[in-house]
């Protein structure tokens, strides 16, 4: 087995005798370093090699142990080193400010070898166990910390503070609130046919490369993704004009994901998205072994049926009379209404508006 380093401990004393005293009692089982004054102390302690605990004269000229003390615990690094205080039994010392200023422990002089070391040798062991004892928690801290990053990428972060949650521990199920949101989304047409040609290695990537820039544009305005269906999305918004903007940059960048398919050899796609506005219910779902995080509501079902609704307008990008209504300034699109319409579990039609493409390019970033 490799040979351990010796643990280093300053002797500080304003008396050489004293000082070699305490050495010759040490120096078999550790490093030993000596100061003649606090000042030099301090000095050693601050240097590239600090000791592992510190024997400390309390009386001493200019700068006595309290002080030297004081000064040392004013560092957050010198001042997690131990400190055992030494002083004559002759000397009127009032301990208890020793021991409130930080110090571990007494020693009077003269000193007794054996107590001497056993102390040292106790002190030392208190603070490996206490030092292994941090090591321990800031390991279990930062997995702890990448477990809820992981987490984080299961149950968005935004899903958590509507629950008025600070972290997904703190989830149960049944947990739920009721608000108003707009909900968005979005589905590749054909994709189907799209998949068939490919193998399911291919259809995998390819899935993985078309979604990956949907989560930082949902972000960017606000939103979290709540699902992955496949192919589709469905992500949430505090506001009806995040979700369209939103939208309006997962078109634009379709544009560029398209050129890039082509490049390589592969179809280009298109996608239709469809946005509704009013009330639902988040929380979580499934039973105590299994529960999810999902939305359930009228205003989910209608956003779903209005995406579907793209193919038969041939659009991209439909939206709800509701969420148009709740867009702040609406002049900032180029709106054109499809109408009232009937949709599948609604018994009166729904009238949907659809942004039309001429004004997709200007939208965003402007």
């Amino acid at each position: 087995m490799p040979k351990q380093n010796k643990k280093r401990i300053l002797i500080v004393d304003d008396i050489p005798q004293n000082i070699t005293v305490l050495k010759e009692a040490l120096r078999a089982d550790y490093a030993i370093s000596a100061a003649t004054s606090g000042a030099k102390a301090i000095g050693i302690v601050q240097s590239d090699n600090p000791p592992d605990l510190i024997l400390l004269d309390v009386m001493m000229p200019e700068m006595d142990g309290f002080e030297v003390l004081v000064r040392l615990k004013e560092d957050e690094i010198s001042g997690e080193i131990p400190v055992i205080f030494v002083t004559a039994m002759n000397e009127i010392v009032d301990e208890t400010k020793g021991l409130e200023l930080g110090a571990v422990d007494y020693i009077s002089k003269p000193v007794s070898i054996p107590i001497v070391q056993q102390r040292v040798k106790n002190v030392l062991k208190m603070k490996e166990y206490r030092d292994h004892l941090e090591f321990l928690v800031q390991q279990r801290t930062i997995a702890l910390r990448r477990t809820m990053a992981a987490f984080e990428r299961f149950v968005p972060v935004r899903f958590l503070e509507l629950l008025s949650t600070e972290n997904i521990t703190e989830v149960g199920l049944g947990d739920h609130i009721q608000r108003d949101m707009t909900i968005l989304f979005s589905d590749i047409k054909g994709f189907t046919t799209l998949s068939e040609n490919m193998t399911p290695e291919e259809n995998f990537a390819f899935i993985n490369t078309y979604l990956e820039w949907f989560d930082p544009i949902v972000q960017r305005y606000r939103g979290f993704i709540d699902k992955y269906i496949g192919d589709s999305v469905m992500a949430l918004f505090s506001t009806a004009e995040g979700a369209v903007d939103a939208a309006i940059d997962i078109l634009k960048i379709l544009e560029i994901f398209n050129r890039r398919q082509l490049e390589i050899g592969r179809p280009s796609v298109e996608i239709g998205i469809g946005i509704n506005t009013g009330p639902l219910m988040l929380g979580m779902v499934g039973s105590p072994g299994r529960m999810e995080g999902t939305v359930i509501g009228d205003a989910v079902n209608v956003a779903s049926r209005i995406e579907r609704l793209t193919r038969r307008f041939d659009t991209p990008l439909l939206i709800s009379a509701t969420t148009l209504s709740k867009i702040p300034n609406p002049d900032r699109y180029d709106i054109e209404s499809v109408g009232a319409v009937d949709v599948r579990g609604k018994s009166d039609p729904v009238v949907v508006y659809k942004i039309l493409p001429s004004r997709l390019k200007q939208i965003s970033g402007s």
